[in-house]
């Protein structure tokens, strides 16, 4: 797994980490609401699984504090525009985590949690290529 998680940073993951961090708030929300949900949208209603890098701390602080997790599926309800999104998170091993995202006024950015409580700021879509794994 670690391994795996050294593949994904990339050169274009770390700096939009850094970039993210420097913003506030409501632009990482902005920014998620619109480019990064219809993209794990898509892709999960194709069932494909997404790398997400979550964004949970500022500039200032560690950028080792975010994190990357798998999302799964998701549900979405129409009238509350509240999205659930299922994951799998290594640092919570045998648990099933989810995220809680409102994006009922997506120009505002979103209100987003973590059901493990860990802080939570935004997240986007990692590119990742899934790699056989090695012959024994």
């Amino acid at each position: 797994m670690h391994k795996r998680q050294l593949d994904s940073l990339n050169l274009p993951v770390v700096p939009k980490v850094i970039e993210w961090m420097l913003r506030n708030d409501l632009d990482v929300g902005r920014l998620t609401a619109r480019f990064e949900m219809p993209k794990v949208r898509s892709r999960l209603e194709n069932g494909q699984p997404v790398v997400l890098g979550l964004i949970r701390v500022h500039s200032g602080q560690k950028p080792t504090d975010n994190h990357q997790v798998l999302a799964v599926v998701y549900d979405f309800d129409d009238q509350t525009n509240l999205m659930t999104i299922l994951l799998y998170d290594p640092n919570h091993p045998g648990e099933e985590p989810s995220m809680l995202v409102d994006i009922s006024h997506p120009s505002q950015g979103i209100a987003i949690s973590q059901s493990t409580g860990d802080p939570l700021r935004a997240f986007f879509l990692i590119s990742y290529k899934a790699h056989k794994p090695p012959q024994i």
